[in-house]
């Protein structure tokens, strides 16, 4: 599985929530294989794209651009990590635990 962000002046957000999902994936600057492993996000000129490969089974997503952070809206960054963590979560049957696990009761303390 490799990382493949454009688009973007950093993809600090981005590669980091993926590695949530693989965590010894490799950031790549070159466009994956065709049929290789991946997860590709991208800003496009008219709006963010995301697409995750693996196993031969393809999956992608995409958004119009948000409206500027100046007027309210997100920072194109945080639009595209939010998206790809989006089609991650999907076809992840087991996504990363953040916060509080559903399957314990409210205040019961960690195993």
């Amino acid at each position: 599985m490799k990382i493949y962000i454009t688009g973007l002046p950093s993809g600090y957000e981005v590669e980091h929530l993926v590695r949530l999902f693989y965590p010894m994936a490799p950031l790549t600057l070159t466009p994956p294989e065709a049929g290789e492993d991946c997860v590709w996000a991208e800003k496009k000129p008219d709006g963010l794209w995301a697409m995750v490969r693996q196993g031969g089974k393809c999956a992608e997503r995409s958004a119009p651009l948000p409206a500027p952070a100046e007027a309210g809206g997100e920072t194109p960054e945080f639009s595209l990590a939010s998206l790809t963590y989006d089609l991650l979560r999907q076809l992840d049957r087991n996504p990363p635990a953040l916060g509080q696990d559903d399957r314990r009761a409210p205040g019961a303390p960690h195993p």
